[in-house]
C-alpha cells in the first residue's frame, strides 16, 4: 500500500495533527507544518502587496500627467528633460510633448524654443535650467521657475498671464517680449524688447517698458529701470530657426453656446504656402476647460488637448462649448510657428414655433424651441 494512503489528517483540540494509520502513532508535526504553512501565506501575501505598490505607484506616476503645457518646437545641441513623476533625465525631440512639472536644461553650445499651449514661446540660451509650474485647472496663466541660464520669451495673446520666477525675483508680463537672464548667484537681469512687464520681490518692484532693464541682486529690491540701446544688445534668440507656421480659421464668428463650428488647420511652409508634403500630429488646446472638440464630424465628442493628424497639409476639427464665453484655441508643432484663434462663444437666442392642429380629436398645439 502506498505511503500516500496510509497517511490522514485528523482533527483534534490541538488543531491539524498527521496520523499514521499502520500502528496509530501520531507524528508531531503540528506546529511545524502550521508554522511553515502560515509563513507561506504570509510571504505570498507580503510580495503581492510589494508588487501592488509597484503597480499602483507607477500607474499613479502615469497619471500625474494630465496637463499638456507646451511643445518643443525647436532643438540645437542638447535639450533634456526631467519628466513630473519620474526619476530620471531624458533627452528632448522636436514635437515632444511638455507637462506641467516637468524641468528641463540645455547642454553647452545648445539653444532650444518650446511653446505653450496659449501661445507663449520660450527661447532658451545654452546651460539654463528651468521648471514649468504646475498651476490651477482653467487657469489662463503658466509660469516659468528659472534657476540659472537665459530665455527669451515672448507672449502672442493680449492678456495672457505669464510669469518668470527666479531665485531672487519675479517677472510679470503685461507685454509681449523680454529677456531674462540668472547667473549662478541668483543675480536676474531683466530686459523688455515690446511691452511691459512688472518686477518685484518682498523688498520692492519697478516697471519697465520698451527698451528698459533692471538688475536684482540677491536680498535687495529690483534696481530702478534703465535705458538700454537694444542695437547693442545679444541677438542669441535670432539663432533658434523655426521654419513655417500653422494657421487656424474659422468659418463664422461669433460662435454660439451649445451649437458646433468647424475649425479649420494649415501647414504652411516659408513663404505661407499650404505644404502639401505635411503629415505629421499637432497639438490643437484651448485656455477653456469645457469647449470639446470631433473629429468624427460630431458623432463622439472629446475634452482638450486634442491631437490632430494633418493630411496633405490641411485637417478640419468641429468644435462646441456648452457656455458662452472667450476662449483661445492654439495649434503648435516642432518647426512650426504656433497658430492661435480667439473664440467668441455668445449665448443661444431661442424662438419659440407654435402649430395648432385641428383634427377629429379636437385642437393640438405643438410648440418648437430652435436656437439661433
Amino acid at each position: 500500500m502506498a505511503i500516500s494512503r496510509l497517511l490522514h489528517f485528523v482533527r483534534n483540540d490541538s488543531g491539524l495533527q498527521l496520523r499514521d494509520k499502520r500502528d496509530g502513532k501520531e507524528v508531531e508535526k503540528v506546529n511545524r507544518w502550521k508554522s511553515e504553512k502560515l509563513f507561506s501565506v504570509f510571504a505570498i501575501v507580503v510580495a503581492s502587496l510589494f508588487v501592488f505598490s509597484l503597480i499602483y505607484t507607477t500607474t499613479c506616476r502615469a497619471e500625474e500627467k494630465t496637463n499638456v503645457a507646451a511643445i518643443v518646437t525647436s532643438i540645437s545641441g542638447t535639450l533634456e528633460v526631467f519628466p513630473h513623476g519620474t526619476e530620471k533625465w531624458v533627452k528632448a525631440r522636436k514635437g515632444m510633448f511638455l507637462y506641467e512639472g516637468d524641468q528641463l536644461k540645455t547642454g553647452a553650445n545648445s539653444r532650444a524654443a518650446i511653446t505653450f499651449a496659449n501661445g507663449i514661446e520660450l527661447k532658451i540660451n545654452e546651460s539654463s535650467t528651468f521648471t514649468i509650474q504646475i498651476t490651477e485647472e482653467r487657469e489662463m496663466k503658466n509660469a516659468i521657475d528659472l534657476l540659472i541660464g537665459e530665455i527669451f520669451s515672448k507672449v502672442m495673446i493680449e492678456g495672457v498671464k505669464f510669469e518668470m520666477h527666479t531665485p531672487v525675483a519675479v517677472a510679470a508680463v503685461r507685454g509681449t517680449e523680454f529677456n531674462t537672464n540668472v547667473r549662478k548667484s541668483g543675480l536676474t537681469t531683466v530686459l523688455v524688447y515690446k511691452g511691459i512687464v512688472e518686477v518685484w520681490n518682498e523688498l520692492g518692484s519697478v516697471t519697465l517698458t520698451e527698451a528698459k532693464k533692471t538688475v536684482v541682486q540677491p536680498n535687495q529690491a529690483p534696481q530702478p529701470p534703465q535705458e538700454v540701446d537694444l542695437e547693442l544688445e545679444p541677438k542669441w534668440e535670432e539663432e533658434v530657426e523655426i521654419k513655417g507656421s500653422l494657421k487656424i480659421e474659422l468659418e463664422s464668428s461669433p460662435q454660439v453656446a451649445g451649437l458646433p463650428f468647424w475649425l479649420t488647420i494649415e501647414a504652411l511652409d516659408s513663404k505661407d504656402d499650404r505644404n502639401l508634403d505635411f503629415k505629421e500630429e499637432i497639438l490643437l488646446t484651448s485656455t477653456s476647460g469645457t469647449v470639446q472638440f470631433s473629429l468624427d464630424e460630431g458623432k463622439s465628442w472629446r475634452t482638450f488637448p486634442a491631437r490632430v493628424v494633418l493630411k496633405s497639409g490641411w485637417a478640419e476639427v468641429m468644435l462646441k462649448d456648452s457656455r458662452s464665453e472667450k476662449l483661445t484655441v492654439s495649434a503648435t508643432y516642432s518647426d512650426l510657428d504656433s497658430a492661435i484663434a480667439d473664440i467668441n462663444i455668445i449665448p443661444a437666442k431661442e424662438k419659440d414655433l407654435i402649430l395648432k392642429i385641428k383634427d377629429e380629436e379636437g385642437e393640438k398645439t405643438l410648440r418648437f424651441k430652435f436656437k439661433r
